[in-house]
């Protein structure tokens, strides 16, 4: 287990969802630990949008923000990232927008610290 994974883990209780709120934007999405990933719950109109999340990408989130300097987040809903950012990191995995929601659940777990600029910018915590 990553130390992303073992953070999350310890701070979401597992197979329930947990509300949270997108830094910036503040919109509402659900996080759901599972033993095989994270599952993020999206949108507000049921039926609700699950995007899965393999705990191995996000323990390479670690590894690219490890340089310790402020990364924007970014976002666009392309199947193609900014390179540089954290949405452009996250489309090498999951080519759909999820940086927002990812950058919310690892300042919820301690992970990262955040800028809320804008632009929006995280860092690794130490």
């Amino acid at each position: 287990m990553g130390r992303v994974e073992a953070r999350i883990r310890e701070h979401f209780p597992a197979l329930r969802e947990v509300t949270l709120h997108t830094i910036g934007q503040h919109a509402t999405f659900g996080v759901v630990v599972r033993d095989d990933a994270l599952v993020l719950i999206l949108g507000s109109v049921e039926p609700r949008t699950p995007k899965r999340l393999e705990w191995p990408w996000l323990d390479s989130t670690a590894e690219f923000l490890a340089a310790g300097a402020w990364v924007v987040v970014g976002g666009k809903h392309e199947s193609a990232g900014e390179p540089g950012t954290l949405d452009g990191f996250l489309k090498r995995f999951r080519r759909t927008h999820v940086a927002n929601y990812v950058a919310a659940v690892l300042e919820e777990a301690g992970v990262v610290e955040v800028d809320e600029g804008p632009p929006v910018l995280v860092r690794l915590r130490k």
